[in-house]
C-alpha cells in the first residue's frame, strides 16, 4: 500500500485565540483503512481508523475499489460518498468508522447504523438502499473482488480528491498517482483482513509484509468491525475506559444511581464492576454488558448527606486490569425542612402557638407531625397542608 497524503489547516484568529480547525485530513497516517470484509455470507464492509490527534472533518469523503480516479463505473467497481452531515465534521482520534457496501452476501455485518461516536468510539454507515446515509452512484455498487483494491480520498469527486490511504491485494491501482506498492495479503469471498498496530511500523499500516502489522486469511464471522482489531493497543493499552455517566448527577438519599460505561478491550471481557465507598464503607457493584461497549448497574440507595467516591474496574480474559479515575457525588437529603417558624414567638398561657414550616421532598409527603415535650411529657400532633409544600 502507498500513502499519498497532503494537509490542509485553516487557522481562525479571534480576540486573542488562535483555533486551528483540520479542514481536511491529508497527512500521513491521519486516518488509516483498518479493517477489510471481502463478505460472502456478509455485505462488502471498510472500517477506518482514526490517527490524527484533534480529529478529523470527513464529510464529502469517497471510498472507492476503482483502479483509477477516471475509470469507468459499472454494476461491479463504484463508490461510496460519505454525507454533509455535521457528526462527520470532527470526527475524534482513535474513532472506528464502519462503512457498509451495498454488495456482498445476504446478511449484513452490523444491522444498525450509529451516528454517535462519544459512547463507544465507533460510527457505523449504511448505504441509503439499506436505510442509510451513505450514497452510492446509482447502481454503480462498492463490491470487492478477491483481487482487488480500497481507496479512501477526499471529495468532492474522484478526480479532484486527494488520496488519504490505498490498500491493495493484487488489484491494479495502476491510475492512482505514485501508488505502485503491493502487498501479500490473501482476501478471497468470506475472508477479512484487519490491521494491527503491534509492527515497527506503529500506526503505519503501508506495508502487508509478515511482521508488518496486517492479519488476513480469517473468516468472515470472526471480523471486528466496531471494534479494536486483536492486537491493536488503540489508545496504548489493552482496556480502554470511557464515558462514566452518572444518573442522577445530584442524588438523595432516595434514589439509586446509574452508572454507564463504554469499556473497548482487545481480549474478552471477564468483569466490570463500580466500586463505591465513603466513611469507612466500601461496597461494589457487577456492570451488565448492555450493548456493544457499554456497561450499566446500579449503585442502591444511599445514606443522606455522604460524600460517595466511586470508581470503574475491568479485567479482561488476559487478567489486564484498568481503573478508571475517581469520582465522587454528595447525597443530598430526600426531605428538606425550610422556615420553620412559630407565632406568636412567646405565648402566654392564654394563646395557642401555630407552628409553620415548608418542606420540600422527592417523593410525595403522607405525613406531617409536630413533635413536643410539656414538663418532660412528649406528646404529638398532625400538620395540616395549607399549600404546595406548606
Amino acid at each position: 500500500m502507498r500513502l499519498i497524503k497532503r494537509f490542509c489547516m485553516a487557522t481562525v484568529f479571534c480576540m486573542g485565540w488562535v483555533i486551528q480547525s483540520p479542514v481536511f485530513s491529508q497527512s500521513e497516517n491521519d486516518v488509516i483503512i483498518n479493517e477489510i470484509l471481502h463478505g460472502a455470507t456478509y455485505k462488502d464492509a471498510v472500517e477506518l481508523l482514526v490517527i490524527k490527534p484533534g480529529g478529523v472533518d470527513m464529510r464529502g469523503w469517497i471510498l472507492t475499489d476503482l483502479f483509477s480516479p477516471t475509470a469507468t463505473l459499472s454494476t461491479s467497481e463504484g463508490t461510496l460518498t460519505l454525507p454533509q452531515n455535521p457528526f462527520l465534521s470532527n470526527v475524534s482520534q482513535f474513532t472506528r468508522v464502519v462503512l457498509i457496501a451495498d454488495a456482498g452476501g445476504a446478511t449484513l455485518p452490523i444491522a444498525v447504523e450509529d451516528t454517535i461516536a462519544s459512547g463507544d468510539s465507533t460510527l457505523v454507515l449504511l448505504p441509503v438502499t439499506l436505510g442509510g446515509l451513505l450514497l452510492h452512484n446509482g447502481t454503480n455498487r462498492f463490491n470487492l473482488a478477491s483481487n482487488d483494491n480500497v481507496v479512501l480520498l477526499t471529495g468532492p469527486n474522484l478526480t479532484t480528491g486527494s488520496v488519504i490511504d490505498i490498500m491493495s491485494y493484487g488489484g491494479d491501482i495502476s491510475g492512482w498517482t505514485g501508488a505502485a506498492w503491493r502487498n501479500n495479503l490473501s482476501l478471497p469471498s468470506g475472508n477479512i483482513a484487519y490491521f494491527t498496530n503491534d509492527s515497527i511500523d506503529g500506526y503505519n499500516n503501508n506495508n502487508g509484509a509478515s511482521g508488518k502489522g496486517w492479519n488476513s486469511g480469517i473468516a468472515e464471522a470472526n471480523h471486528t468491525l466496531g471494534r479494536i482489531n486483536p492486537g491493536q493497543l488503540t489508545g496504548g493499552k489493552p482496556i480502554r475506559i470511557r464515558n462514566i455517566i452518572r444518573n442522577p448527577i445530584s442524588p438523595n438519599s432516595a434514589q439509586p444511581v446509574i452508572i454507564s460505561a463504554s469499556v473497548g478491550s482487545l481480549n474478552a471481557i471477564s468483569s466490570v464492576r463500580t466500586i463505591y465507598y465513603y466513611d469507612l464503607f466500601t461496597d461494589s457493584v457487577e456492570m451488565s454488558f448492555v450493548s456493544d461497549s457499554t456497561y450499566r448497574n446500579t449503585i442502591p440507595v444511599l445514606p443522606k448527606n455522604k460524600k460517595v467516591f466511586y470508581f470503574v474496574k475491568a479485567v479482561d480474559s488476559g487478567n489486564n486490569v484498568e481503573i478508571s479515575a475517581i469520582d465522587s457525588f454528595t447525597v443530598t437529603p430526600s426531605i428538606v425542612f425550610a422556615q420553620i417558624t412559630r407565632s406568636p414567638l412567646t405565648p402566654d398561657s392564654n394563646q395557642a402557638a401555630t407552628i409553620t414550616a415548608k418542606i420540600s421532598s422527592f417523593n410525595p409527603v403522607t405525613s406531617v407531625k409536630l413533635l413536643y415535650a410539656v414538663n418532660r411529657t412528649a406528646d404529638s400532633i398532625s400538620m395540616t397542608k395549607v399549600s404546595d409544600t406548606t
